[in-house]
């Protein structure tokens, strides 16, 4: 995710200010209750050993992104696409738009 974030600072020739560095939540998403098939293919984290769990390492990726003065935002009750959509929609006429994901 490093080196996402890096590669996206150097095609934009700044770091960018508009929160972005969006972060996915290991928190319930009620998207799940609407249609029940809705990730069914992923893994559920929840019975994963944490030193095996991705998001495990979210205090580690934070301790990153404050220390190269990136903000960041985990996204709960959302989906980070989503919300990423619309900043583009919001943003995209007044800004250069870059998704790296």
């Amino acid at each position: 995710m490093i080196f996402m974030i890096l590669e996206a600072k150097n095609a934009l020739g700044r770091v960018p200010g508009l929160n972005e560095d969006l972060l996915d939540s290991e928190q319930h998403n009620d998207r799940k209750d609407i249609v029940e098939e809705y990730k069914a293919n992923r893994i559920d984290y929840t019975d994963v050993p944490e030193e095996e769990n991705p998001f495990s390492q979210l205090p580690y990726v934070y301790k990153a992104l404050d220390f190269m003065k990136i903000k960041h935002t985990e996204v709960i009750g959302y989906e980070t696409d989503d919300v990423i959509a619309s900043y583009v929609i919001r943003y995209s006429r007044k800004i250069s738009c870059l998704i790296s994901s």
